[in-house]
């Protein structure tokens, strides 16, 4: 019976990745919410910006290669321990910006998931 528990875990699908890899999907299909969901130095009150920066991608290739890589390293991370996954997912994607703030003083525009990789 405990073997049947296990595959059964083990077939479950990695909604969260899958989620917010097709989040990144609706700022390109749409561009003109780029502007609104980037990291953008100049507007630091706008505080969604530091979870919504990590959907954005600047051109087909940015988008493939950032998405590409986060479906397969969050579909092995999240298969491996679903709540290790959405704590370091969450964490990172609130710390990346405020780190690139204050640590990258000269980068006005960030954008992509691959900083979440």
């Amino acid at each position: 019976m405990q073997k049947n528990n296990i595959s059964k875990k083990n077939i479950s699908w990695p909604w969260i990745t899958i989620a917010a890899g097709a989040m990144s999907l609706i700022p390109y299909l749409f561009p003109g919410l780029q502007s609104i969901l980037s990291y953008d130095r100049t507007v630091v009150t706008e505080f969604w910006r530091l979870f919504t920066s990590h959907w954005v991608h600047w051109n087909a290739d940015h988008l493939f290669w950032s998405l590409g890589t986060f479906l397969c390293m969050g579909w092995i991370c999240e298969k491996r321990n679903r709540d290790s996954f959405l704590f370091a997912l969450v964490t990172g994607a609130v710390l990346i910006p405020i780190a690139l703030y204050f640590l990258q003083p000269e980068l006005r525009l960030y954008g992509g998931l691959s900083g979440l990789d």
